[in-house]
Parts: structure tokens; C-alpha cells; sequence
């Protein structure tokens, strides 16, 4: 990175962004893939699965929108009404990936040895859901690590 705001700061934000926003994307995409089918398998009578879609949604659309953010403020341009709700919104991925981490990973890796017995395909889609989860938290960090940079970064330009 640079230390001024200009276009060769602003590339390289959008590129690193580009970069970490992309697969944790297609991360999310998965657990929506799986929600979804889950949920035609149930004819969306089972609540979780309703909850893993709705939250996959608006957590692609927080983290692109928190990527979107740290992308235009490193080209200069000004904070948006839009940028605070993305920046307060911000929380929401954090919350849904633990979720799909504890509930949809371990709980329920846990339920099926100690109840129902060993078996192997309860245990692989749980552990499919907490590589996914810890993955896109990982991800999320990072932009938000990328978001904070670029904030220090122009304060420091500005003076401030």
C-alpha cells in the first residue's frame, strides 16, 4: 500500500479486496446451495435451513457492501448514508457464521455420535458446514482488517 489516497492506492485496495471478498463469496454460495436443497428435501418445513438461506443472503450482501466500502473510500470518496449501514450491518456475517459454526457444525456433529450412533454422512455435511462457516468468518475478517487499514491510512493523509 501507499501512503496517499490516489488511484495506485485505490487499485490496490480494490485488488486485495477482489481477492479475499471472491471466495469467501463463493463459500457462502455453498451453504446457500446446500440450504436450498436441504430445505426442497423438507419442503421448507425445517426452520434452520429456512434460517441458513436467509442469512447467507444477507451476508453476501453485508460482506460485498463492507468490500464496496474500503474499495470507494481508498478512491477518495466521501462516507455514504449507505457505508454506515454497511459498516453497522457489519456485525450480521460475524453472528451468522458462529452460528452455522456451533449450531449447524459442532451441535449437531455432536448429536449424531451421541445418540444416534457413528455414522458417516451426518458427520462429513457437518464438518462441510464448519470449514464453510470458519472459512467465510476468516474471509470477512480480513476485508474488515482491509476496511480499518484504509480508514488509518486516510486519517493519516489528512492530518487527523
Amino acid at each position: 500500500m501507499t501512503d496517499s489516497p490516489g488511484e495506485d492506492f485505490g487499485f490496490k485496495i480494490q485488488r486485495e479486496t477482489a481477492m479475499t471478498l471472491g471466495p469467501a463469496i463463493v463459500a457462502v454460495a455453498v451453504i446457500l446451495v446446500l440450504a436450498i436443497a436441504q430445505s426442497v428435501r423438507f419442503w421448507f418445513r425445517v426452520a434452520d435451513y429456512i434460517v441458513l438461506i436467509f442469512g447467507s443472503v444477507v451476508s453476501m450482501v453485508v460482506m460485498f457492501g463492507s468490500g464496496l466500502t474500503s474499495i470507494m473510500r481508498a478512491y477518495g470518496s466521501p462516507m455514504k448514508a449507505w457505508m454506515g449501514l454497511a459498516a453497522i450491518g457489519g456485525m450480521l456475517p460475524n453472528f451468522f457464521f458462529m452460528y452455522v459454526l456451533i449450531y449447524r457444525g459442532i451441535w449437531c456433529l455432536a448429536v449424531p455420535i451421541l445418540i444416534n450412533g457413528f455414522s458417516y454422512i451426518p458427520i462429513l455435511q457437518e464438518l462441510v458446514f464448519c470449514t464453510l462457516s470458519l472459512y467465510s468468518l476468516r474471509q470477512f475478517l480480513k476485508i474488515t482488517e482491509i476496511g480499518r487499514q484504509v480508514d488509518t491510512i486516510l486519517r493519516t493523509v489528512e492530518g487527523r
